[in-house]
């Protein structure tokens, strides 16, 4: 009897083991999307390669009349959009597959340390060594070969910001990835100023909600989905408010994620970027009346 009762005990600790919410995840149906894992580095679907067509068109004519590489391409988005672990790398690929060589840097490698980061509470741009990540960039700009930094690396032991190198030597192409990366206000870093090319990657706030989880899920040591709430309603929203939407208006490519983690569509757009370029550009003595250059200049007086 004894034993039985022992048996009894065991059973109902498992089920309430089963169920705490540290085990949710573990228990949520995966997600069967086309996102790229870890371990698919090298693969782009014929599809996947029409639809980013005009991006890489455009890297490519852009490069083509350049002076100085490496070309900056910035993908920015919300949290969950898949800005590290799909459109970067299908870009990435693409660009490979035509004999350019590719340096993907990630925002989050310029996150402070763990030890101020949790000091600062949930998530806003004050996790970010902001600095240091327009420093870095500057030089990438300035044609530096080799460059020393402090990197955000996370290891089996654990989060922590190591010293790191990082090699540019016969890189063609930089994709600069993360929130801030085509943000142009200076409490930010304004690092719009470093990219060549701005994409902003879009999608629903729900989906963009459940790939975040799904994110966190997969760390080797995730939030709970109570940690998890809080963090996406303290934190994570709040800054895509402040900090991330508004720069949907300095993309010359605004990608459209659908449900299942596909691209939909691509937007192509004159960026706030392009036409302050265009404001620069001095009025030749005898300008054409029908020319793209007035009527541009026109256009913009209006603005």
């Amino acid at each position: 009897m004894r034993n039985k009762n022992i048996n009894i005990i065991l059973i109902f600790i498992l089920i309430g083991l089963v169920f705490r919410q540290d085990f949710a995840y573990a228990l949520r149906p995966p997600l069967q999307t086309n996102r790229l894992s870890k371990e698919v580095k090298d693969f782009l679907t014929e599809e996947e390669e029409n639809k980013i067509s005009p991006i890489i068109e455009r890297i490519f004519a852009d490069i083509d009349s350049a002076r100085n590489l490496p070309y900056v391409v910035g993908v920015s988005g919300r949290a969950g959009a898949g800005k590290t672990e799909f459109l970067s790398p299908l870009i990435k690929i693409a660009l490979k597959k035509k004999g350019r060589k590719v340096l993907v840097i990630g925002l989050d490698e310029f996150f402070k340390s763990p030890g101020e980061r949790q000091s600062l509470g949930e998530w806003s741009e004050q996790h970010v060594r902001l600095q240091d990540a327009a420093d870095f960039m500057a030089k990438v700009k300035r044609g530096e070969k080799s460059i020393s930094r402090l990197k955000y690396a996370r290891t089996p032991a654990g989060n922590m910001v190591v010293p790191d190198t990082v090699n540019l030597e016969g890189i063609d192409v930089v994709i600069f990835e993360g929130l801030y990366t085509i943000n142009n206000e200076e409490r930010l870093g304004n690092l719009l100023r470093f990219i060549d090319l701005s994409i902003y990657m879009e999608a629903r706030e729900e989906d963009l909600k459940q790939w975040r989880f799904e994110q966190e899920a997969r760390k080797s040591q995730p939030r709970s989905i109570e940690e998890m709430e809080k963090h996406w309603r303290e934190g994570i929203m709040p800054d895509s408010e402040k900090n991330i939407i508004s720069s949907r208006a300095n993309a010359v490519f605004v990608v459209h994620i659908d449900k299942n983690h596909n691209i939909s569509k691509i937007d192509s757009f004159v960026s706030k970027k392009d036409l302050e370029e265009v404001k620069l550009l001095p009025v030749p003595n005898n300008p054409p009346a029908d020319g793209l250059l007035s009527g541009l200049r026109t256009l913009l007086t209006g603005i």
